[in-house]
Parts: structure tokens; C-alpha cells; sequence
């Protein structure tokens, strides 16, 4: 996967090189190793290939010899280094709104990470991951993420907040202890999930926030959606509605509203875009299943069931029929190469 096509605002690369700087490192090998140097990853309103910010996570990480290293630097930073985003996220007057503007800007400052709200009956979850199939932030970008948003959560809601776990994409450190002193001793941590969450208790979403300033936020929004429109769209819609697929099969949330949302669109512009094209958005999900069934059939390690819910579907009846209409055969069949 070519992450050098996407970049991320040095919004976020700035701190760390700070960091480095005043732990005194020695940052002529930077670039060498990382791809990028000390003044792209500094510049003001700048922005950077993700590939070289992932690299840099590591190096930093390796240089000052901290293990949770993105712990570290969530203790440092705060939501108005992030700019207009940042500012216009926190004058928001519940953390619902707060999140949502969040989610809606994020493309200026990440343009593969998605962080989303999600509410149900028993829970309000933050959601972070990469659009991208196969590829996830990293452990200590993961660590810095989940840190920097549980602590900015806490410090700007009215009344104190309660978090009941959280779930990271990568392996279990050796130890959890560091990670229990930052999102507390009594909450389920989780490894080697799909994707990374924080999970609250239902209703958390709706607690007030400190002094909103919504005549600034005004301002702010117009600043933010002019900047929005400034950024390059990507061509390849095909493409990138094949790459969020796989995953929202899973998920069973492969719509095109929710693709869309993803892609940082309308779902009416979505539509008269693959129009202009000549393909129609259901064709798209129709054909990647298609494709996926015979991918997943020849895994003998995948049961049909595990095949069907993979794909999204509720039941492996469901499955079959449509693995027969695709191919003329039950997926059994086809399997075992029975008639």
C-alpha cells in the first residue's frame, strides 16, 4: 500500500521533533531513516507523506528509549496545536458536537486516520483507524491518539467523565502498567483489535462542555471549510470505495452514506461522481464480495459461516445464495469441487 500519496499536517509531526530537541537528541540521522527532515516535518501549515510520519513514531521512540513514547508526548500537547480544527472542535458546547466537528475536518490533519464517535444502548465508543485495508497508525501513534483524546475529553467536559476500556490495534506491550496509569487501573484494556476505541458509558456524549464560544466558532467553521475545499480530492473513487470495503463488510456498515462519510463526501456527490463513470455504488460492493468469496473459499482455514460473516452477511443461507448466483455453485461445491 503506496502511503506516500497521502500526508498528514505537521501539526502533528512539529511536536514530536520538539520533543527530540529538548531531550537533546542528535537529529542528523533523522533523515536518512525516516525519509523526512527536521524542517518538513517543522514547517508551518505544512504537511507530510504518512509513511515518513509513521517512521518517524519509531524513531523518536528508539531515540529517547521510551517504550510507550506516545504516552509521553499526549502529556505535552493539548487540542490547539491541531489549529483551526483544533480550535473549532473546542468551542463546541457538548462533546458530541465537539467529536463530530472533529470527525468532519479530520482530512486537514490526517487524510487516511478516521476518529469517530459511536453511540448505542450500552455504550459511546471513539473509534480510531486507517481507511486503508491492512495498514493501522502503530503503536505509539495509537498510544498518543487514544491519550491525547481521553485526556483533552477530561479536561474540557463540565462534569468528571468515566472510561470503561479501551481497545488497541497493536500486540500487548510487555507491560500494561504505564497504560493503566494514564487511562486508570480499573478499565478493561484490549490488544490486537480491529480497530482502536475508547469505550464510556452510554450518555457520555452528551455532557456539556467549558465555556463554548460559538460566535468564534463561527468564524473558525468558515476558515476550516474553505480549507477543506482547498485539499486535493482524489480521483480514484473506485479505488478507494474498494479499499474501505473489506472492512466495512465486517463491520456491517458497507453503505454508501457511510462510505462517503469515510471518503470525506456526500453520499449525492459520491453517487453523480460514479455516475460520471458509469458504475452505480451497489455494483461496486457486489463485485469486492464477489471477488472476496473466492479469496476467503480457498483459505481452508475459514469456515463457510466465518466466509459469510466476513462478507456481511447475517446468516450463511444468505451467503450461499448469493455465492451460487455469483459462481453456479454452493460455496461447498465450489470448495470441493463437487458438481
Amino acid at each position: 500500500m503506496d502511503l506516500s500519496r497521502y500526508h498528514v499536517t505537521t501539526d502533528i509531526t512539529r511536536p514530536i521533533i520538539e520533543y527530540l530537541r529538548a531531550s537533546g537528541q542528535e537529529l542528523s540521522p533523522l533523515e536518512q531513516d525516516t525519509g523526512g527532515t527536521v524542517e518538513s516535518f517543522t514547517a508551518i501549515d505544512g504537511r507530510v507523506p504518512i509513511n515518513q510520519e509513521l517512521r518517524l513514531w519509531d524513531w523518536a521512540a528508539h531515540a529517547v528509549k521510551d517504550d510507550h513514547f506516545g504516552l509521553t508526548l499526549a502529556s505535552t500537547v493539548n487540542l490547539r496545536g491541531l489549529g483551526v480544527v483544533g480550535f473549532l472542535s473546542l468551542q463546541q458546547p457538548t462533546l458530541i458536537s465537539m467529536l463530530e466537528t472533529f470527525h468532519h475536518y479530520h482530512r486537514l490533519v490526517h487524510e487516511v486516520a478516521t476518529l469517530r464517535p459511536s453511540r448505542s444502548r450500552t455504550e459511546d465508543c471513539i473509534e480510531h483507524f486507517f481507511s486503508e485495508e491492512g495498514i493501522g497508525p502503530g503503536r505509539h501513534a495509537n498510544e498518543f491518539t487514544l491519550a491525547s483524546v481521553w485526556r483533552i475529553l477530561s479536561g474540557i467536559a463540565e462534569t468528571p467523565l468515566t472510561l470503561l476500556g479501551v481497545d488497541f490495534q497493536h500486540a500487548a506491550p510487555p507491560s500494561e502498567s504505564r497504560l493503566l496509569e494514564v487511562f486508570g487501573r480499573d478499565i478493561r484494556l484490549r490488544f490486537s483489535m480491529p480497530i482502536n476505541k475508547l469505550f464510556m458509558p452510554p450518555g457520555t456524549f452528551d455532557t456539556a462542555t467549558n465555556a463554548p464560544d460559538l460566535v468564534l466558532a463561527g468564524v473558525l467553521k468558515a476558515h476550516a471549510d474553505q480549507a477543506l475545499a482547498e485539499l486535493p480530492k482524489p480521483e480514484d473513487y473506485e479505488g478507494q470505495i474498494r479499499e474501505l470495503l473489506p472492512k466495512l463488510l465486517i463491520q456491517g456498515q458497507a453503505s454508501i452514506d457511510r462510505v462517503a462519510t469515510m471518503m470525506g463526501t456526500s453520499r449525492r456527490t459520491l453517487q453523480r461522481r460514479l455516475g460520471q463513470k458509469g458504475m452505480i455504488f451497489r455494483d461496486i460492493v457486489e463485485l469486492v464480495r464477489r471477488e472476496l468469496a473466492l479469496q476467503y473459499i480457498d483459505n481452508r482455514g475459514l469456515n463457510l459461516s466465518e466466509i459469510g460473516f466476513l462478507l456481511g452477511f447475517s446468516e450463511l443461507a444468505a451467503f450461499s445464495r448469493a455465492f451460487r448466483r455469483w459462481n453456479g455453485k454452493s460455496p461447498r461445491a465450489f470448495r470441493y469441487g463437487s458438481p
